[in-house]
């Protein structure tokens, strides 16, 4: 008997939603490996009020995704003052741009607007694990017990109490 190759079924297109800043918000279809910057021209392109330094166009998407860009607001556009009175707090970087948040199983888009919340309900285990005292299994625990309708229903997750949600409340959302 000889082998016959069996063939591979292509995947089907992600369903993006693109909001903010863009000519045409709303949800499209881009390629299974597609990437941000393919979303954002799927919606038109940006606008000029888009604040494109937050957006990473080279991350890639997942299906279900936000992609959100937000726009430049007054306060980007003031000089920064030349003195500072106290150091910088140590940001949290969570990956850039994306609402959102969706992360999701490939990691993007759970952020939301220029606040760069992480949305619980969205975000990816990698997204979650940016956040302080968050490992592989909470974050694995955190995707779990979706949905959220508040924060403090992350007391619910094994291993996650009062003192955590708390370190937790500034730096996610669950919309």
């Amino acid at each position: 008997p000889t082998a016959t190759a069996t063939p591979t079924a292509t995947p089907p297109p992600l369903v993006i939603f693109v909001s903010g800043a863009v000519q045409q918000p709303g949800m499209y279809s881009v390629a299974p490996d597609g990437r941000v910057g393919d979303a954002l021209r799927a919606a038109g392109g940006l606008t000029l009020q888009a604040n494109v330094a937050l957006v990473n166009q080279a991350e890639r998407l997942w299906d279900g995704a936000q992609v959100h860009v937000p726009a430049i607001t007054a306060a980007a556009l003031e000089p920064v003052a030349e003195e500072v009175s106290a150091p910088a707090p140590e940001p949290v970087t969570p990956p850039a741009g994306l609402s959102s948040s969706a992360l999701n199983p490939n990691g993007r888009t759970a952020l939301t607007g220029a606040s760069n919340l992480i949305n619980i309900n969205l975000a990816s285990p990698a997204q979650l694990e940016t956040l302080p005292g968050i490992g592989a299994s909470k974050a694995a625990a955190i995707v779990a017990n979706r949905p959220y309708t508040t924060i403090d229903d992350l007391e619910r997750v094994p291993g996650i109490g009062a003192k955590t949600v708390e370190q937790l409340r500034p730096l996610v959302t669950v919309n």
